[in-house]
């Protein structure tokens, strides 16, 4: 997804491989309009092309300064233990509260399971505390009071392989919040808010799911604009237009690659794939996306608040209290 490329690139400040990225973008939009238009030529294509191989490029330039100048493998310490034989043994390990263990040997198990998960997992606030330099970073940039982060994660921990899908997720989900839902501190102050905004994440286990709810204390949805931009597109023909659309209506709607609330097109939004691509994240880690308004709060009568929940599979995320 080159839009979840971009929003990484943008983190870790890389900012030749984000411009090339949003060259992407751009030439992949005036396709899909040349393609709706009837009018796609060939060169348009064999452009879009010549980008991602330059982007592909660009990117691998990078990983080799890491390795080769840098000194820094991209290959992590867990991708040499044998996952198969460390997960065979974290089973077979005996109940870490047993009372009847005397209390050295307990001590001594638990942190011989304590380094034994870490070869095999990481905890998520490790992966949420990696992105908050970006959040603060991207609030500056769109002149926005740095918000306040609040992360009741504790005891959760994600596997090796699906860590960065995870935080991909977060990554879109977090930029969202920032760029669309937390407004202005001057428009903050006038509604009677406080200048910074807040965003929170809490992790709950849901029978084979963990579930995340995200949520800011912004303006929220569009629900008009949102209903009006789905009555204009082909792939929300079945959404109802007269009434207020239902939660999986709407989530159907904030989910359809290439639809956005946004007016203008910048360097962190407003192309409408962001939350396409958490959708499809989400799913790859066996579970989904939903939306849940608060119907007390009701500020305005165009914008509704809502919490987003995102649930992942045990087999991906784990509880361990």
């Amino acid at each position: 997804n080159i839009h979840t490329i971009k929003g990484n690139a943008r983190t870790y400040r890389l900012s030749h491989i984000t411009d090339v990225a949003r060259k992407v973008e751009d030439s992949y939009e005036e396709l899909t309009k040349k393609l709706k238009a009837s009018e796609l030529e060939q060169n348009v294509q064999q452009g879009l092309m010549d980008e991602i191989d330059l982007l592909e490029l660009e990117i691998r330039s990078y990983q080799n300064i890491a390795e080769e100048k840098l000194g820094r493998s991209t290959t992590s310490i867990a991708g040499k233990v044998d996952h198969l034989k460390v997960s065979d043994l974290l089973a077979s390990m005996p109940v870490i509260d047993d009372p009847t263990i005397p209390v050295p040997a307990n001590q001594w198990i638990k942190a011989a399971y304590k380094l034994l998960l870490s070869t095999q997992v990481q905890p998520v606030n490790q992966v949420l505390s990696d992105l908050t330099p970006h959040i603060m970073s991207l609030a500056q940039d769109l002149n926005k009071p740095s918000p306040t982060l609040s992360f009741n994660t504790d005891n959760y921990y994600v596997k090796s392989d699906a860590r960065d899908t995870l935080s991909n997720i977060f990554m879109h989900i977090l930029s969202n919040s920032i760029d669309h839902g937390i407004e202005s501190a001057e428009q903050r102050i006038a509604q009677e808010k406080p200048p910074c905004g807040e965003i929170s994440i809490k992790a709950f286990p849901h029978k084979d799911l963990v579930e995340f709810i995200i949520k800011d204390d912004g303006r929220g949805l569009n629900i008009e604009k949102l209903s009006s931009l789905a009555a204009e597109n082909e792939q929300l023909s079945a959404v109802s237009t007269d009434n207020d659309p239902s939660y999986d209506e709407l989530t159907d709607i904030i989910c359809t690659s290439g639809l956005s609330t946004s007016d203008t097109v910048t360097d962190i939004s407003g192309r409408g794939v962001g939350m396409d691509a958490v959708k499809k994240f989400a799913q790859s880690l066996g579970g989904d996306i939903s939306l849940e308004f608060d119907t007390e709060v009701n500020n305005d009568e165009f914008f509704r608040p809502f919490a987003l929940h995102i649930t992942a599979s045990s087999n991906y995320i784990i509880y361990k209290p």
